[in-house]
């Protein structure tokens, strides 16, 4: 493939805006898992998911942007990476709110089911390519962040919970445009769309987590 071909950006708007959703999610990841996340679990599980969404949008920009250039063998390997990546953040987000409000046995059924979810989806996605798959996986692990979110709030009266509550609402918002296919521009899509409001709703989930407490009842 010449040189020219393979630097050319395909969707240059798409690509900048993955690249700087992967980079917020880079920074908040780490800042969650250097901070609270070292004796918080709930918190660490957060830090993991920044770091799992900040990986499959880089792999997402880089298949947008330059997929085109690559031979079809890298762009299904890249493509792949950047669902089974997603699908992973899914995953955290539940087990970390599940932290927040389970411990013991409770706590360990509950990641041992979102582990087989993960694997199930996994297993799909190697023989699916849509994105639509990636949003059906992940909408019921962030609605029951957003109801613990709410319990957090309102029974406990932990603001944390309100913010990921808030977080939920503005990627289910994202989401909705992503799926409808509006665009506001030809050079602004529905993609692009999508990793704005994703990152505004990625500030509010940070908020959300770093505030988050580890359960400590055991019965």
């Amino acid at each position: 493939m010449p040189l020219p071909a393979l630097l050319a950006i395909a969707e240059p708007m798409t690509t900048f805006t993955d690249f700087a959703l992967a980079a917020l999610g880079f920074y908040w990841g780490g800042k969650l898992l250097a901070g609270r996340g070292r004796r918080v679990r709930a918190v660490r599980a957060w830090g993991l998911a920044f770091l799992a969404l900040a990986l499959g949008a880089l792999l997402g920009g880089v298949t947008h942007g330059f997929g085109p250039g690559l031979g079809e063998t890298a762009r299904t390997g890249l493509w792949k990476a950047t669902v089974f990546s997603i699908g992973a953040v899914s995953y955290w987000a539940l087990t970390g709110m599940a932290r927040t409000l389970l411990a013991g046995a409770a706590w360990k059924l509950v990641r041992a089911a979102a582990l087989v979810k993960l694997l199930a989806y996994w297993a799909w996605m190697a023989g699916h390519d849509e994105f639509r798959y990636v949003i059906l996986d992940y909408a019921p692990s962030l609605l029951l962040a957003a109801v613990a979110g709410l319990w957090l709030w309102r029974r406990r009266g932990r603001p944390a919970g309100a913010w990921i509550a808030a977080g939920v609402l503005v990627s289910f918002a994202g989401a909705g445009v992503q799926l409808s296919g509006f665009a506001l521009h030809p050079q602004l899509n529905h993609n692009d769309l999508y990793h704005v409001i994703q990152m505004a709703g990625l500030y509010l989930l940070y908020r959300g987590a770093e505030g988050l407490e580890d359960d400590t009842i055991e019965g």
